[in-house]
């Protein structure tokens, strides 16, 4: 009975520090499992990481720091261009924290303290850039866009909708289709329609929506609402539900055929892809399952026929898999590395296929037809969606992680023009008639002049 104060006491100890150590990844399963299943196996894992420990020899020493390194060498490199002075803070801490503890504690309680302090700056980095909004970013938006664009629909307006994600055009009416993520209540209004002329918008349907494609001609939206596994029609002169169909899993992409006669979608977590029939919105047909993990890069190619999807997630081979547009029968597999993509966006003209890679810092091209790799282009860290001008000279690639748009010369294979527009840029689409640069950010909806950049 003597011991058992001394147990607790250690236990209370630990736990809490196994937790800060490792809190990337409990987060990650408290948003996948719940509280209830992370908490009992956080309690569960305290005892082994009390055994290490108490042992505390140099080889537990060294494969906690291994560890470490391993588990958050990737998000410290991604974070590190948006948040350099929490990352150097991090490292200040840790290396006078290590001299000073050397004479008064163990390795191991100095590499576990280290452990904490990184993971501890990571969570809280990932926090503000994934929600919130810091008042310089105003400012710095302000001054890219006076020069070369202006804001659409900014935060300041419309702040219940901060998390904007994909964008449609609607020539006719001369008007946007934007959608909501989720950072807020679910039952706060998830679609907005823009008024391209004067920017008045407004704002409906409930439940965060992800993926949106318009078809012109019979002037019908079409909404995936991912987190009720649904998809939605809307009349885009009244905002009004027209037909609501479930989906097999959340429908995190959609593609619409130039004849307006076939919706395809594409579903997450199992990444397989759906046909439908878009007039009577009936399921037509299925892929197969693709073993790919957070299949947001997806492309069309109407010349080809053919859909493209790629990995979002660290893999020990990414794939770039290659769909018949019709059958749905998987028809390539290429291996593209270890590194995820996160955006794809095709150039029928040029005959190629452009590929975000957030964690190069690069976007690569490849040929349509043989999918071999044609070149790669500089891009800002964090590159996540992707467009080009109207004569296919240039790219316009922004970061979600730093806010950056860049203009690259593709000819040239060298940015020309960089700016602010605000971090979470999410989508970036070209108008098909002004040429204009139409983008999402956690500022708000923006415009560029290509020309002016």
């Amino acid at each position: 009975m003597n011991k058992l104060p001394g147990a607790i006491v250690r236990f209370l100890w630990m736990f809490p520090l196994q937790l800060a150590g490792f809190a990337v990844f409990y987060i990650i399963f408290v948003y996948l499992f719940g509280l209830a299943f992370v908490l009992p196996a956080a309690m569960l894992l305290t005892p082994a990481w009390m055994k290490i420990w108490r042992r505390g020899g140099k080889w537990w020493t060294c494969a906690v720091i291994v560890l470490g390194a391993l588990q958050y060498v990737v998000p410290a490199i991604v974070l590190a261009p948006a948040y350099p002075g929490h990352m150097a803070l991090a490292a200040g801490v840790i290396v006078s924290g290590g001299v000073l503890l050397r004479r008064r504690a163990r390795p191991i309680t100095i590499a576990m303290l280290s452990l904490a302090v990184c993971s501890v700056t990571l969570v809280m980095s990932y926090y503000e850039m994934y929600f919130r909004i810091n008042e310089h970013e105003f400012v710095r938006r302000d001054e890219t866009l006076a020069a070369v664009g202006r804001m659409v629909v900014a935060y300041e307006d419309a702040p219940e909708f901060s998390q904007m994600r994909r964008l449609a055009f609607n020539r006719p009416l001369d008007q946007l289709w934007v959608t909501r993520g989720y950072d807020r209540p679910e039952e706060l209004p998830s679609l907005m329609r823009v008024a391209l002329a004067d920017g008045h918008f407004d704002i409906g349907a409930q439940t965060p929506t992800q993926a949106v494609a318009v078809d012109e001609a019979a002037q019908r939206v079409y909404v995936g609402h991912f987190r009720t596994n649904t998809l939605a029609v809307y009349d885009a002169a009244t905002c009004q539900e027209l037909k609501r169909v479930e989906t097999p899993q959340r429908p995190v992409r959609l593609v619409l055929s130039p004849d307006r006669a076939t919706l395809w979608v594409l579903n997450d977590p199992d990444a397989f892809v759906t046909r439908w029939d878009a007039r009577t919105l009936t399921k037509v047909a299925d892929s197969e399952m693709v073993d790919i993990q957070m299949p947001y890069p997806f492309a069309y190619s109407a010349a080809e026929k053919r859909l493209y999807l790629s990995f979002s997630m660290l893999d020990l081979h990414i794939l770039l898999v290659e769909l018949d547009a019709e059958t749905l029968a998987v028809k390539r597999n290429k291996t593209i590395g270890v590194t995820p993509a996160r955006d794809m966006l095709v150039d029928e003209n040029a005959g190629r296929l452009y590929v975000a890679r957030p964690l190069l810092a690069r976007v690569e091209a490849y040929d349509l037809r043989s999918l071999e790799k044609l070149f790669s282009l500089p891009a800002p860290m964090g590159v996540y969606s992707l467009t080009t001008t109207h004569d296919g000279r240039s790219l316009f690639a922004g970061s979600f992680t730093t806010g950056e748009l860049w203009k690259i010369d593709i000819g040239a294979r060298k940015r020309t023009w960089r700016g602010f527009v605000g971090r979470r840029i999410r989508h970036l689409a070209t108008h098909p008639d002004t040429g204009e640069i139409y983008g999402t950010s956690a500022l708000g909806l923006f415009v560029i002049d290509p020309n002016k950049c």
